[in-house]
């Protein structure tokens, strides 16, 4: 893990978590195909730390070309839905 940011991001965790879900990807899988724990998939999701791998292959795994294009999706999605 490369740093840790201060504080939790729901909305982010929520957005991921239901791209993944769509996508039937495990956190686990995610994990165990990066060689890590499955908490330091989760915490990245989560936005309590940050490991620019994880995140890419995150954001590759659910189609985004990288992680800040993954999370402006989600962005956009939060403020058409609601």
């Amino acid at each position: 893990m490369e740093q840790k940011d201060e504080k939790r991001n729901p909305e982010q965790a929520a957005w991921i978590i239901f791209l993944l879900s769509r996508k039937r990807i495990s956190q686990t899988e995610l994990a165990q195909e990066l060689g890590v724990c499955f908490q330091a998939v989760n915490l990245n999701i989560w936005g309590l730390s940050s490991s620019r791998r994880i995140k890419q292959h995150i954001a590759d795994r659910l189609g985004y070309k990288d992680w800040d294009r993954l999370i402006e999706a989600g962005d956009s999605f939060h403020r058409l839905a609601g």
